[in-house]
């Protein structure tokens, strides 16, 4: 599995659970675009590396993850992301110090003031012969992490923990994510493998 649906396994987790309200307040700013979780300005990219494993062996990727443009939806600036160079994923958009990703509605995914201890989205699905149960939660946001040679602070690790019962059988599966302020996700780790933040740049 490419380092690409690994990030996506992460980001993917913050975009389900993001279905009930945030417990954290916004603060009064209107927009956030760079010196956040999650700097959005043109320019801006991201190189990581993942691994995976594949029976005794230990699989690497790389990829470019980058704000390409933006785009007018409902008279609001959303900024396109992409991999590689395509665009990939919803657009996403700071709004009174949260973030936002637009996938047929706007759903808060996180916050500025997250603080540890802190639940930010609580999300539950069920069908006749499935259901899950998304829990975010906030571990700590002060934490210093070096990856890849490189020495980040203002760390906030979130976790998700989601519940699986598919007829019958219980599967439980944690998403990890650490970002960096004013950086982005440094580094992800999840059932399926990890990712890390190899090189970035953000526009001032």
């Amino acid at each position: 599995m490419k380092i690409i649906t690994i990030l996506s396994l992460v980001l993917i987790s913050f975009i389900i659970a993001a279905c009930s309200e945030s417990s954290v307040d916004p603060a009064s700013s209107v927009d956030n675009p760079n010196g956040s979780y999650r700097p959005l300005a043109i320019g801006n990219y991201w190189i990581l590396v993942g691994e995976t494993q594949q029976g005794s062996n230990i699989v690497r990727d790389t990829v470019r993850y980058e704000i390409l443009s933006t785009v007018e939806i409902d008279g609001e600036t959303w900024f396109e992301t992409g991999v590689n160079g395509s665009v990939s994923g919803p657009p996403m958009r700071w709004k009174n110090d949260t973030l936002f990703m637009y996938d047929s509605k706007s759903v808060p995914i996180l916050n500025e003031n997250i603080k540890g201890g802190d639940t930010l989205n609580y999300y539950v699905y069920e069908d006749d012969d499935f259901s899950t149960i998304d829990i975010t939660m906030v571990e700590g946001t002060d934490m210093e992490l070096t990856v890849n040679g490189i020495s980040y602070k203002n760390v906030a690790l979130i976790k998700t923990t989601s519940t699986k019962i598919i007829n019958g059988t219980t599967r439980v599966e944690e998403f990890i994510g650490y970002w960096a302020k004013g950086v982005g996700i440094i580094k992800s780790v999840n059932p399926y493998g990890t990712g890390s933040l190899l090189d970035y740049h953000i526009e001032d």
